[in-house]
């Protein structure tokens, strides 16, 4: 079913993710907040991906938008580009969430309007499936959850939010722009510190 005016734009760029997209995808379709949309952002793709995602038309208000400059920077500023809704949720093509993921960021926003970046806790699964209690130099994954630490941590240049995690403002992109390729591999923790004047983050 299309929704003219999507809440949520649902931003996943995606490179040769058939072995893992299906599962992405049906944690799209099982959410329990619908108002959204689905923009996957094909970086040219040569393996079954698109048409594995779009067996999922129908149940997660797909769309498709083509990026033939590689990468993930280019990538994403398509789909932020292509969006509809007024809140960006990402989601990468390796990673699912929780059922209640989108309407428990969604109630979040509604009732903090001075928040605009908002991400969640997460899961670490290896390639096995089975949890992983510590994550980058074997520290507990734990993120920070009020804007003034969030902050502290941007300005020490660690990133204290899970990119595929996050949902933010349309605003954000608007006031900030699109992702820029200054940092390899810290595209997100860039964008964030661009953002720190500007946003409030939770």
């Amino acid at each position: 079913m299309e929704i003219d005016k999507p809440k949520v734009s649902i931003v996943i760029p995606v490179y040769n993710s058939a072995s893992t997209i299906r599962r992405a995808l049906q944690s799209v379709a099982d959410q329990t907040f619908k108002n959204f949309e689905t923009i996957i952002v094909d970086n040219n793709c040569t393996d079954a991906s698109i048409t594995i995602a779009r067996t999922f038309q129908d149940d997660i208000n797909l769309r498709i938008v083509d990026c033939k400059e590689q990468g993930i920077v280019p990538a994403l500023n398509a789909g932020l580009s292509a969006s509809r809704g007024d809140l960006i949720a990402r989601q990468d093509a390796d990673d699912y969430w929780y059922p209640t993921k989108l309407e428990k960021q969604v109630k979040f926003l509604e009732s903090n309007p001075d928040v605009d970046v908002l991400g969640t806790q997460i899961r670490l699964l290896d390639e096995n499936g089975v949890y992983q209690p510590r994550g980058t130099y074997d520290n507990p994954v734990i993120y920070p959850t009020d804007d003034s630490t969030i902050k502290t941590f941007l300005m020490l240049g660690q990133n204290p939010l899970c990119h595929p995690s996050v949902m933010f403002r349309k605003s954000v992109f608007l006031i900030v722009g699109g992702y820029t390729r200054l940092f390899h591999l810290a595209e997100d923790l860039h964008y964030w510190c661009r953002a720190l004047p500007h946003c409030n983050f939770a």
